[in-house]
């Protein structure tokens, strides 16, 4: 009952600093197996193969997408709602909601996209070189790709349940709200990117 209640709003249970730390160290995580799978993420909704794999940029786009969000979530609370809450509580749970996304770069370890989507690219614009694929590439590909859209979608899920949270419950207006801050959250972190200097046409491989 416990573990059900946790994955559908895991922030009855921690929020705050404990759930900064696991957001943090998920973050991490996810950084650092993306330089062996070569997964890049250029939006907190966003993810891609290929390209510089380097810790330090990889780090720096998990951590643009949590201030992208954190950013974006905490102004709509302040002027729409002008809800009182704790700056930690909001970054505790944007970053926390990092952790469902844990298993894509674990699985990608085993299933490799890249021969597929290099396919794919070639044959319908001609990019790249000609690339042998096998019934095996194409089922990892349908795997991973299945696996990815389902925990994107729990995770905006969790961050819907932590912004309702903060929030002190929601409204038709409040969900509208929120849909319009996830996609301009998506928005500034393509932009805070590209200010930093991540070169987003690795990204769209």
């Amino acid at each position: 009952m416990y573990m059900k209640g946790f994955l559908s709003n895991p922030f009855n249970y921690i929020y705050g600093w404990k759930a900064m730390l696991a957001g943090i160290c998920s973050i991490l995580l996810i950084a650092w197996l993306g330089t062996y799978t070569h997964m890049h993420m250029d939006g907190p909704l966003d993810i891609h193969y290929e390209g510089s794999t380097s810790f330090s940029t990889l780090l720096i786009e998990n951590g643009v997408n949590v201030v992208s969000l954190i950013l974006v979530y905490g102004i709509i609370l302040l002027i729409i709602k002008r809800v009182h809450f704790r700056l930690i509580d909001l970054a505790g749970i944007m970053a926390f909601t990092r952790l469902i996304l844990i298993p894509v770069p674990l699985l990608a370890l085993f299933l490799d996209p890249r021969p597929f989507m290099n396919f794919f690219l070639h044959r319908m614009f001609g990019m790249g070189k000609t690339v042998e694929l096998s019934t095996g590439d194409v089922i990892s590909f349908i795997l991973l790709s299945f696996v990815t859209i389902v925990l994107i979608i729990w995770s905006v899920y969790w961050i819907y349940k932590g912004f309702k949270n903060l929030a002190g419950g929601s409204n038709l207006l409040m969900r509208i709200l929120f849909l319009v801050g996830v996609i301009i959250a998506e928005l500034l972190a393509k932009i805070l990117l590209y200010a930093l200097g991540i070169d987003q046409s690795i990204l769209l491989t």
